[in-house]
């Protein structure tokens, strides 16, 4: 599948796949990157959502307890009031989940930001369980 995107002023075709990973050069990482058919998810975006949020999705406090432990309380109230890579990780999760179950095409932009190492490896098994695997189905 082709879609555009813009790279400063200029449009480019990108061929994509279910996970596509744009990952810039440093010769071009000061360039102004905007995907023009997806909604781009990013840290502000994140804690945007985060802060407005009334109810997560269904899946998004199995998630969040599989980054920060089963003993959590992960409602949009008590997350709100958790680390910064907490709140941002359940906006990732939360408006991931949200935009995938109305069939609305994506970009998550730095979801690791602010975690620990070990917390980001089950970002991969989120986008693999949750975004990528139901796309095949």
């Amino acid at each position: 599948m082709a879609e555009e995107m813009k790279i400063d002023d200029k449009r480019v075709e990108l061929q994509t796949a279910p996970l596509t990973l744009v990952v810039p050069s440093v010769s071009c990482s000061t360039q102004k990157t905007e995907y023009l058919q997806r909604v781009e998810i990013n840290v502000q975006t994140a804690m945007y959502h985060v802060e407005r949020t009334q109810t997560f999705h269904q899946r998004t406090a199995h998630w969040l307890a599989e980054v920060f432990g089963q003993d959590g309380d992960y409602t949009p109230e008590a997350t709100r009031q958790g680390s910064t890579g907490m709140q941002s990780l359940a906006g990732f999760f939360d408006l991931s989940l949200k935009l995938r179950a109305m069939g609305i095409p994506m970009v998550l932009k730095y979801p690791e930001s602010f975690l620990h190492p070990g917390a980001q490896v089950v970002i991969a098994d989120f986008l693999a369980k949750e975004i990528i695997r139901p796309l095949d189905t």
